[in-house]
């Protein structure tokens, strides 16, 4: 195998890892085990905030079912519906911030 291609094996394989792990992966139906640790996160939350995250239900950054990849963040300074917003994990804030009404239509409304 020549240099070139054990480096592009490499970096597809590193690009597939990223999508696998976290952010960046797909919206598609969580499975089982996704399922409990979704129910796990959301257990950490205020019974509050737990029922907005559950009327949100994905990052409107990511697209992923909020909990999935760890406790959901509230976005105080981002309201949806009124409320505020949650996002999957921290690298979303700054996407959120500079672009709110980009986000916010992903979720249906401001």
């Amino acid at each position: 195998m020549s240099r070139t291609t054990t480096l592009f094996s490499g970096l597809a394989l590193s690009a597939a890892m990223l999508v696998v792990a976290g952010c960046g992966s797909s919206g598609d139906a969580p499975d089982n085990d996704v399922q409990a640790k979704i129910k796990k996160n959301l257990a950490k939350l205020s019974a509050e905030d737990r029922a907005l995250v559950e009327k949100q239900k994905i990052c409107p950054v990511e697209g992923t079912p909020l909990g999935s990849m760890d406790v959901p963040i509230k976005v105080p300074e981002v309201l949806w519906n009124g409320q505020p917003v949650f996002i999957c994990c921290d690298g979303c804030r700054n996407k959120l911030l500079d672009d709110r009404d980009k986000y916010l239509e992903k979720l249906g409304g401001k």
